[in-house]
């Protein structure tokens, strides 16, 4: 059955990123000597991460799937989860990199459940599968992609985002 697997990496390059140099630049400074960002950058739509598909807003053809709200883990700290929606995949000196609009953390997802006398045996699962985030993106991260960890699925309220993480999916490009 590996004839069906995807290989992980950056598909579907793209020029309509006016932008992506503003915060691609932070990780060319970083990672390379040169000069011209333009020659080492290169912009995609989508990638295989885990053999999973995962879409940028850049791209189109993603019909009714949210396929790029995302749960994904920071660099410096990979206990840390975070949730986001990717505006896009770039690719700098062999290695791929997410550019990420996080959504922080409003509230535990438990705290709805405060007043039930099944609080203390719910607790614990409700906050492991359910996150109530903010309504609004707080800042950009840029990743490696292989940080991205799952799909998730968002339900918008009037002041937060309810999000589970999607524990197994299938693409359908």
């Amino acid at each position: 059955n590996d004839v069906h697997k995807l290989k992980d990496g950056p598909i579907d390059p793209t020029n309509q990123a006016p932008d992506a140099t503003i915060y691609a630049n932070e990780c060319h400074i970083k990672l390379c000597s040169c000069d011209d960002l333009n020659k080492c950058i290169v912009i995609y739509r989508r990638c295989v991460i885990h053999e999973h598909m995962f879409h940028s807003l850049l791209y189109k053809k993603r019909q009714q799937s949210i396929s790029y709200f995302v749960e994904y883990f920071d660099d410096n700290h990979m206990k840390q989860q975070h949730f986001g929606i990717i505006e896009y995949f770039f690719s700098l000196q062999d290695k791929s990199f997410a550019l990420i609009q996080r959504y922080p953390v409003k509230h535990l997802y438990s705290n709805y459940f405060k007043t039930s006398t099944y609080y203390n045996l719910l607790k614990k699962a409700l906050d492991l599968f359910f996150f109530v985030l903010q309504t609004k993106p707080s800042m950009y991260d840029i990743i490696p992609v292989e940080n991205v960890s799952k799909h998730c699925i968002a339900i918008e309220d009037k002041s937060c985002l309810v999000v589970t993480s999607i524990s197994s999916y299938n693409e359908h490009d």
